[in-house]
């Protein structure tokens, strides 16, 4: 008997668990998005680009698109931003924190090598439904590492 109530209790929390971590749940704060490696949006360079429908986003990647891991546009929008290294990237770091005021920083520390190659970069955070481009400041960093 104490063994069948407590399977009860385990499976009544597992449920709770699983409609509290539903996908249909508004995003409340930024999460990284990772692109799959190589693919490079056709938009401005160093600036945050926000994209509210998959269409938008689809548009962006165009043959590529397929690639990309789908994102819940009803609950939420995609802030990307791309720039070019003019010289190899040792790392890429990033993060997308809060302002304050009602805003958000994505600041972007680029690592970068002596080779004499180009190379594009791009990051994306899933962010809180109806945020726009001027929500988010760009803060890109480049230095060069050993």
């Amino acid at each position: 008997m104490k063994t069948r109530l407590l399977a009860y209790i385990v499976a009544a929390a597992a449920c709770v668990t699983a409609v509290s971590c539903s996908d249909n749940e508004p995003i409340k704060r930024p999460v990284q998005f990772d692109l799959p490696a190589g693919l490079t949006p056709d938009i401005a360079r160093n600036e945050v680009v926000v994209f509210h429908t998959q269409p938008e986003l689809d548009a962006a990647f165009g043959s590529e698109a397929a690639k990309l891991p789908k994102v819940d546009f009803k609950n939420a929008s995609l802030a990307m931003a791309t720039g070019l290294s003019d010289y190899g990237i040792i790392s890429l770091d990033h993060s997308m924190t809060a302002d304050g005021e009602g805003g958000y920083v994505l600041d972007v520390t680029v690592t970068e090598n002596f080779a004499t190659v180009v190379i594009p970069w791009t990051i994306a955070y899933i962010m809180p439904k109806g945020v726009s481009e001027g929500d988010i400041s760009l803060h890109v960093t480049h230095k060069s590492g050993s």
